[in-house]
């Protein structure tokens, strides 16, 4: 996501999931008819791809793999820390108008499956990339509550806390995206997430000082059935 309609541009966020897009053809080996992709989603894009996806895995008998990947804009409920993907038509002072990632990890995390990986090139402390407000009047980030992911899923955030996820504008992505995709393609996909996470923590922790002089700590959390596995899993089986 974008371009938004009511808040400021993500920058590089269409580039980010294009590419992305391609890596999990060419480098992971995911047939294109098996992807469903949605550039600047609306609330009800992001709805339909969800159930699309959920009901994808309920005809694996528990033996399939999802990935979930999103780039744009999140926004945290400021009267209970709750946090939110933001589609381009909704507004960053009103939830409603947004799709909650509680209701993201009830919908994967209900349906068996040997893995769901979630993967957030955002952040959900009001801010932007760049690090402004997305609503002016809001002049302090939010700490977003710690959502609890269900089932089988791993959650790869960008940030941590009331950090915001930046752009790496000589590379034009993301920080987080930048880093994921360098990965990807030196492993050619052979990596586990454990090894994608000691990589994503050290790089785009340090690489965001260089380039922005800010702090972005990217995190994973993962559902408590994977607490003892899920660093030897990965993307693919």
């Amino acid at each position: 996501n974008e371009k938004y309609r009511n808040v400021a541009e993500v920058s590089y966020a269409e580039n980010d999931a294009k590419i992305f897009k391609e890596y999990c053809m060419k480098t992971l080996g995911v047939p294109e008819r098996q992807i469903k992709y949605c550039e600047n989603a609306t609330f009800n894009d992001i709805r339909t791809a969800v159930n699309w996806l959920k009901e994808l895995l309920q005809t694996c008998s528990g033996k399939g793999n999802a990935i979930f990947y999103y780039a744009g804009h999140g926004i945290p409920d400021e009267r209970n820390k709750a946090s939110y993907l933001l589609p381009v038509d909704g507004n960053g002072n009103d939830v409603g108008s947004a799709y909650g990632l509680a209701q993201l990890y009830e919908m994967l995390g209900s349906v068996s499956a040997r893995s769901v990986v979630v993967l957030l090139d955002a952040c959900f402390s009001g801010a932007k990339r760049g690090g402004d407000m997305i609503v002016a009047a809001r002049g302090v980030a939010i700490t977003p509550k710690q959502e609890t992911p269900r089932g089988k899923m791993i959650v790869f955030s960008a940030t941590r806390g009331d950090e915001s996820a930046y752009a790496y504008e000589k590379k034009q992505h993301g920080m987080f995206t930048y880093f994921l995709l360098k990965k990807l393609r030196e492993a050619k996909g052979h990596m586990t997430l454990g090894e994608l996470s000691t990589y994503m923590t050290e790089q785009v922790s340090r690489n965001s000082i260089l380039e922005n002089s800010k702090k972005q700590t990217p995190t994973v959390v993962v559902s408590p059935a994977l607490t003892t596995t899920w660093k030897n899993m990965k993307l693919v089986k």
